[in-house]
């Protein structure tokens, strides 16, 4: 992941490829082709927005809330490279569109999408737009015009191979300053509209700094300032789930007692957490002494 400037700072730049990201991703949700192309492209938009917070400590959340078969997705990522993702139906197979590409838009359906930014400050930023069409490229460019009043140009895109396995995933994001002139604004909604699928030129060797520079024109030089490793990256741990299990009170810990055990699944990397009878009751005694 990379990010950097163009025209004096007036170009905001920042490009990704995800694809062993999202393999990872991939095999932990068991998702088919067109679910991993949905939740992809919003695990990559997510990760290059968190890393744009520009705070040690923060973390950004997309959710998309929708009526598709889909069901729903949520991509959070922290500020240094880090994502992880979660899609509520990871088996949706859908026919492609016209185009012959897998058809996110109708998998996703109508919905918002929310995004949470956590600065780490007392309460997080909340913010809820209707989706503009599902293919969460274009959502997320809305999302910036909309609360952060910056005009954005978007490009998500995962490319699946025939063998159904994922062969790319990346990303791009411009914004622009107020600063930048009428007509770069329209040579830039031009190159976007010739670019093609930002997935099908990193599978054919073009790196994401090549597709910015191909963006951008060859009168147009970016500054490159900065890169960062993209990682998969759960954040529970048992502690969490603890907390978790000590928030649910005293007669959902009894409940679990008298079932035995208690078992608890993240639903981003599955792992796992499993409360025995004594562990159990050591929660019952915490919770009776709050």
């Amino acid at each position: 992941m990379v990010r950097g400037v163009a025209l004096d700072g007036s170009v905001r730049i920042i490009a990704s490829r995800i694809t062993n990201t999202l393999l990872e991703i991939r095999k932990r949700q068991d998702a088919s082709p067109t679910s991993i192309a949905a939740l992809g492209r919003l695990v990559c938009a997510a990760v290059m927005m968190g890393w744009d917070m520009k705070v040690p400590n923060g973390r950004l959340t997309l959710q998309v809330v929708c009526n598709g078969p889909v069901g729903g997705m949520i991509a959070d990522a922290d500020t240094q490279g880090g994502v992880r993702g979660y899609i509520k139906n990871p088996h949706v197979d859908l026919p492609p569109n016209e185009q012959g590409k897998i058809d996110v838009e109708k998998a996703v359906g109508d919905g918002e999408l929310i995004v949470i930014k956590d600065y780490g400050l007392r309460e997080p930023y909340i913010t809820r737009i209707p989706l503009v069409s599902g293919g969460i490229a274009i959502d997320i460019a809305e999302y910036y015009r909309i609360s952060e009043q910056v005009p954005s140009a978007v490009a998500l895109g995962v490319l699946v191979n025939p063998k159904r396995l994922i062969a790319s995933a990346g990303g791009v994001i411009i914004q622009l300053m107020p600063e930048v002139s009428e007509s770069f604004v329209s040579f830039l909604e031009a190159s976007f509209a010739r670019l093609g699928s930002v997935s099908r030129k990193l599978d054919d060797g073009m790196t994401p700094e090549e597709i910015v520079e191909e963006l951008l024109g060859k009168d147009v030089k970016p500054e490159w300032l900065e890169t960062r490793k993209v990682e998969f990256k759960c954040t529970c741990s048992r502690d969490k789930v603890e907390a978790m299990i000590l928030s649910l009170g005293k007669e959902e810990i009894e409940r679990m007692l008298s079932e035995g055990r208690g078992e608890v699944e993240c639903k981003f990397c599955n792992t796992k957490y499993v409360f025995e009878r004594e562990d159990l009751r050591k929660l019952l005694e915490e919770v009776e002494r709050l």
